[in-house]
């Protein structure tokens, strides 16, 4: 499955559950999928910036 097809169909699942979770207080459930963090000792590329994936990943995880 290419990364346009998985978008197409999980993007919807993910808007639903926060709209069907919005008059909660806390969530019942967190769930998330983390998928090829793109590290390596590089310069950064474009909007590529190899090097701090790491320290986003950490960010990311705590939120």
């Amino acid at each position: 499955m290419d990364r346009r097809k998985f978008l197409t169909i999980t993007l919807p699942l993910a808007i639903a559950g926060k709209v069907c979770a919005a008059g909660t207080t806390e969530p019942e459930l967190v769930f998330g999928v983390i998928a090829d963090p793109q590290y390596a000792d590089a310069a950064p590329k474009g909007t590529r910036f190899y090097r701090n994936s790491l320290a986003s990943l950490r960010l990311r995880l705590l939120i």
